[in-house]
């Protein structure tokens, strides 16, 4: 494989990961705003449970609701997990811009130096997404896969 293919596919590796964390942490994001809206709806109807004397079925399932929210909570961290995703996104970003630049700038450097910048780069995107605390998602993986060649088809092809 050409230094040139090598730059391109890593380029094209760079915009995948970088859509695959930020539908990843959207996500995220997502659920932390559910579980903290559920957490503070069941808090607040738990406090005018007690207040208003409803009846003991109303008081059992809001504190139900408020013990699952804080177990979801507790365990999957999704401000935490959102957090982290979007560090990761962020800086598959600033690594396509670099492999974009790698590419544009490939024609007039030797390709010892090319190849010297693409194992550097190569290696700063196998460590941050190294860093992904979820499960691995094959239908994000598709999707973002399909709409970074998209993107790169758009961008690149000439």
């Amino acid at each position: 494989m050409s230094t040139r293919e090598a730059i391109w596919l890593a380029l094209l590796d760079s915009a995948r990961w970088e859509r695959y964390y930020g539908v990843l942490a959207g996500r995220s994001q997502r659920l932390d705003t559910v579980v903290r809206s559920v957490l503070f709806l069941s808090a607040l109807g738990s406090v005018t449970s007690l207040v208003a004397e409803m009846p003991d079925v109303v008081r059992v399932t809001c504190g139900l609701v408020v013990a699952g929210a804080l177990a979801v909570d507790f365990i999957a961290k999704p401000g935490q997990r959102a957090a982290t995703l979007v560090l990761i996104r962020d800086e598959c970003g600033r690594l396509r811009l670099a492999l974009g630049d790698l590419l544009r700038r490939h024609p007039s450097m030797d390709d010892g130096q090319a190849d010297a910048a693409l194992v550097a780069l190569n290696s700063n995107l196998h460590h941050i997404t190294a860093k992904d605390p979820t499960p691995w998602s094959d239908k994000v993986n598709e999707e973002t896969t399909k709409a970074a060649f998209a993107e790169m088809e758009s961008i690149y092809a000439s």
